[in-house]
């Protein structure tokens, strides 16, 4: 072999380019296709062939493996060569090799940035988001839950103890109870006609319109007294607590009550809270008489019921535990209504636009509360 070679051949140098073992990886994995490279290497030249890509017969998630693989390499290289890549070709020191002139830095990042970008990161990205915004929503509601059972206990611990502002409790008695009697009153009047009509239509099928009067009594007494009841007072008078407190603490006149060696809970709060508390199953008894007045005028005046029979079947059907069923979810009720207004007024901020959402976070936080025990207090009682 030797003696066929000529001898230029023997002693010429070897001009093939001599890559680190970082390259030569890079050389023998498999690179990404044509479309997650970078424009700049897709422009090859003579020493250029390392991102080469003969991927025709690999799945497309081995490409994708294979452009990350290759990004993690370009980041490896440019971490152990900086300066070697940074340099021009004619500049730079081979230390042993030939170091390719691939790109600069910059263009090494964005083919880091290109090859690393791929449907699963983004997916795994969306995951966790959509999963620290449920971690996020779900302690904010914790913490929310625990100031409101703190406030609520402080609240209650100072309609035990001394002193007691009777004036201010009589002010809300007035507020939550007198004063919301007509929109209660005509509430239940009309709610006990609707459900004497709508059920004379559904049993004058069967032949069953005796049951009407029971049918009414029931629902009022259990379920439509105490909550109409509790919705219009939520509307009416827990929007007017949470305005009047948080206007107190947005213009610091609840700063100046402490100044002036006054609880502000035992002085704004405790009151409303037993005020409501109080007042709530007045007014039920009150809708419960009306809207049982309500369907016995219907049937008697537009159905042609006989006024006899319908007051029979109507204290037949009446039970004293229902009535009472009613009366602590009056009572429940009440205390939840000044409760919300008391705590969002309390705790309000922000100005004019801090009461209005105050205000509004009251009425829709006690509806939605009124309605979930509302469900809690029916299935205990009337679930056996």
């Amino acid at each position: 072999m030797e003696t066929l070679m000529p001898n230029s051949a023997k002693h010429a140098p070897d001009t093939s380019p001599t890559y680190p073992p970082p390259i030569m990886a890079m050389r023998t994995f498999c690179p990404p296709p044509s479309r997650f490279c970078h424009p700049l290497i897709r422009q090859r030249s003579e020493r250029e062939d390392i991102f080469l890509c003969h991927t025709n017969a690999l799945p497309r998630r081995a490409l994708q493996w294979g452009s990350r693989a290759t990004g993690l390499f370009c980041a490896w290289f440019m971490l152990l060569f900086p300066r070697q890549m940074d340099r021009e070709p004619a500049q730079r020191q081979t230390s042993g090799f030939d170091a390719p002139p691939i790109v600069g830095l910059r263009q090494l990042e964005r083919v880091l940035t290109l090859a690393c970008r791929s449907g699963q990161p983004k997916r795994m990205n969306m995951v966790l988001t959509l999963v620290a915004g449920l971690g996020r929503g779900t302690l904010a509601l914790i913490r929310a839950a625990g100031s409101l059972a703190l406030f609520a206990l402080e609240g209650l611990s100072h309609i035990v103890r001394p002193p007691f502002y009777g004036r201010v409790f009589l002010g809300a008695f007035l507020e939550t109870g007198f004063f919301s009697l007509p929109v209660v009153a005509l509430t239940a009047l009309f709610s006990g006609g609707v459900i004497a009509l709508q059920s004379y239509t559904g049993f004058a099928q069967y032949h069953v319109q005796s049951a009407i009067a029971g049918i009414v009594v029931l629902a009022v007494t259990r379920e439509l007294g105490p909550v109409l009841a509790g919705l219009m007072v939520a509307g009416r008078v827990g929007a007017a607590m949470a305005a009047q407190i948080g206007t107190m603490r947005v213009t610091d006149q609840i700063d100046a009550l402490t100044t002036l060696s006054t609880n502000p809970m035992k002085y704004l709060v405790a009151p409303r809270l037993l005020a409501g508390l109080i007042a709530l199953p007045l007014l039920v008894l009150v809708a419960d008489v009306l809207g049982v007045a309500g369907g016995f005028t219907v049937c008697v005046m537009k159905l042609g019921f006989s006024p006899n029979a319908y007051i029979t079947s109507t204290l037949n059907s009446l039970k004293a535990i229902d009535v009472t069923v009613g009366l602590v979810k009056a009572a429940l009720f009440g205390f939840l209504i000044a409760l919300m207004g008391c705590y969002y007024g309390y705790n309000s901020k922000g100005g004019a636009e801090g009461v209005g959402s105050a205000t509004t976070a009251a009425v829709v936080v006690a509806s939605i509360l009124l309605l979930a025990f509302d469900y809690l207090l029916t299935d205990l009682f009337f679930s056996q």
